[in-house]
């Protein structure tokens, strides 16, 4: 009894092209907009993911997995900042976990850029908690380890799943990087910041949720090599729950004291703000 050879599928006409003509229908049909230096993945209030171009990836991993291959290393590989938001104002590790099964270690490996847009506490849990951070008593505790249990999950998956990264851009809101919701609180905390820096004065300190989770990006491996960029954002629109507004000139120095800090305690490449 003899065996047959399978017989190998010849290349499709698609396949016949030349690689610089697959490569550009690659980007006109997959790229809403070639020139487009963000490519936005996103997450509703629902926790429907909205991945633009990578639904057509995998449909085209599909249809013949040397395709995939050739696509997705075209475009991982081009310049780009990968987006990452969600529109529940949660941590970005729920759009993190969807894209990760999505797209391959390899392809993620080529990443260089990722703006986690919506760094918060405020969409981890009901905001009241929140508001109540600095009032007598304060929150209960396991309120408060899994908040920023949340947003420690969300760096430390950033950091696995984007091995190669350069670049990291932080939406970080400075009021939510002290631990009050409150105008007369804030007021204070602010001169205590003034006066005496981000020192810890007691087991909660001045230093909320967000501050210690961005200094922990100093235990990342090759954090010499990537640089932090701080992007001021609002998340908690201040004047609508605040009597008044927090003033900009104090606002400005919660910033510097902030980038400041940081900059003390992580040693990565750079560290800016916009």
């Amino acid at each position: 009894m003899s065996s047959q050879t399978p017989t190998r599928a010849a290349p499709s006409a698609f396949e016949r092209l030349p690689g610089e003509i697959r490569q550009q229908i690659y980007f006109d049909v997959l790229l809403d907009d070639p020139e487009c230096k963000d490519t936005i993945v996103s997450c509703n209030s629902s926790g429907v993911l909205n991945p633009g171009f990578l639904n057509e990836l995998v449909n085209l991993r599909d249809v013949k997995e040397s395709l995939y291959s050739e696509a997705a290393a075209r475009i991982f590989s081009r310049p780009f900042r990968l987006v990452f938001s969600d529109d529940g104002l949660r941590p970005a590790r729920f759009v993190l976990r969807q894209f990760r099964e999505l797209v391959t270690p390899k392809d993620r490996a080529l990443v260089t850029f990722v703006y986690l847009r919506h760094f918060t506490a405020r969409g981890v849990t009901n905001a009241s908690y929140l508001n109540a951070m600095d009032r007598p008593g304060g929150i209960e505790d396991d309120i408060v380890i899994n908040v920023a249990k949340d947003l420690t999950t969300t760096l430390q998956l950033t950091r696995r799943l984007f091995p190669s990264l350069e670049v990291l851009e932080l939406g970080i809101d400075p009021i939510e990087c002290l631990k009050t919701f409150n105008l007369e609180s804030f007021s204070q905390a602010v001169s205590t910041v003034e006066a005496e820096g981000w020192k810890e004065p007691n087991r909660r300190g001045m230093r909320g949720l967000i501050l210690p989770r961005l200094c922990s990006l100093a235990s990342w491996d090759r954090i010499g090599d990537i640089d932090i960029r701080i992007v001021w954002e609002d998340f908690y629109a201040h004047r609508a729950y605040f009597d008044v507004a927090p003033t900009v000139e104090r606002t400005t120095m919660l910033k510097d004291s902030i980038l400041q800090t940081l900059r003390s305690e992580v040693p990565a490449r750079s560290i800016t703000a916009s």
